[in-house]
């Protein structure tokens, strides 16, 4: 109460950023998109796995001649965990890059450690 007037405040936590500073940071934005992405690549395989026996049971077990038509269900059930998580297609564009680049500096990393595995291996045979 200020002024003998009830004032509604919010009840929100105001974030304290400097002025013109994003209220998320690079790192939270990282973690979130590849969390995100993870969730919905692992979510389009078990939607592909369901589809595919649900097809097969049809097919093969009820003998139903129209089985196929669980197929172009897919154009459907493969975009509820993109829009369920608020995932966009240049969101997914950026997870691949970042995936593809992870796994060239793992490949790097590897290849050092073989490397590296080598010249203790012929360091021993000199000895």
């Amino acid at each position: 109460m200020v002024d003998n007037r009830i004032r509604k405040v919010s009840t929100e936590i105001a974030e304290t950023t400097p002025a013109g500073a994003p209220s998320h940071s690079a790192d939270a934005e990282l973690s979130s998109l590849l969390r995100r992405g993870n969730l919905v690549e692992s979510l389009d395989w078990v939607i592909i796995g369901i589809t595919l026996v649900t097809f097969l049971v049809l097919n093969n077990v009820f003998d139903w001649d129209h089985a196929w038509l669980v197929w172009p269900s897919l154009i459907v059930t493969l975009g509820l965990p993109r829009l369920i998580f608020n995932y966009s297609d240049s969101d997914e564009e950026l997870y691949e890059e970042l995936k593809e680049s992870e796994n060239e500096e793992r490949k790097k990393r590897l290849k050092q450690a073989a490397d590296r595995i080598k010249q203790l291996e012929n360091n021993d045979r000199d000895t």
